[in-house]
């Protein structure tokens, strides 16, 4: 267990810490655990790269605690604080249940696969925790929330363009045992 994965076990366990401090009203509190959270991000993978202390543990803990941050953000943000639309949190689940069921079909088909984030996803990642972190803010000390609409359309896009570029990916993995 290096240090890498101690940071995302860190940012998986600040999950409940989170959703807690929004169900209770404390958005303020909410936020700060959340830029912590994305930070930790930064780092471990940062300390990864650079400290040669990738693993196949870090591979998997990585996306998984990005995508619970995610996730559970979007959905408390839309449907307890109606901060960001119901369409955009439906686009962002839908591209992660098909990009999970896609890796399980790789993960049958192929036995071992190896999770490679692209540039697409990444700025998808990175327009996502943009939205969170302004709906937060928007939360938690009240400024009119009209910027989200803006983050929202590209968002949208990026994440429809880095769900097909991904499935394109694993199908190509896919043609290529046959």
């Amino acid at each position: 267990m290096n240090l890498p994965n101690k940071i995302t076990i860190l940012r998986l366990i600040s999950i409940p810490f989170f959703l807690y401090c929004l169900k209770v009203g404390q958005a303020k509190v909410a936020f700060l655990i959340f830029l912590v959270a994305v930070l930790s991000d930064a780092l471990d993978g940062y300390l990864a790269r650079t400290r040669g202390q990738k693993t196949k543990l870090g591979s998997i803990l990585d996306p998984v605690a990005d995508k619970a941050l995610v996730l559970s953000a979007f959905v408390m943000l839309t449907f307890f604080y109606h901060r960001i639309p119901s369409w955009l949190t439906g686009v962002v689940i839908g591209r992660d249940i098909i990009l999970l069921v896609g890796f399980g079909i790789l993960r049958l088909s192929l036995g071992s696969v190896e999770i490679i984030p692209s540039a697409w996803g990444k700025m998808t990642t990175l327009l996502q925790f943009s939205v969170i972190v302004i709906s937060l803010i928007s939360e938690a000390f009240r400024p009119y929330p009209r910027i989200i609409l803006g983050l929202a359309y590209p968002t949208v896009a990026f994440t429809a363009i880095s769900g097909v570029h991904y499935l394109i990916r694993g199908s190509l993995c896919l043609l290529r045992k046959e």
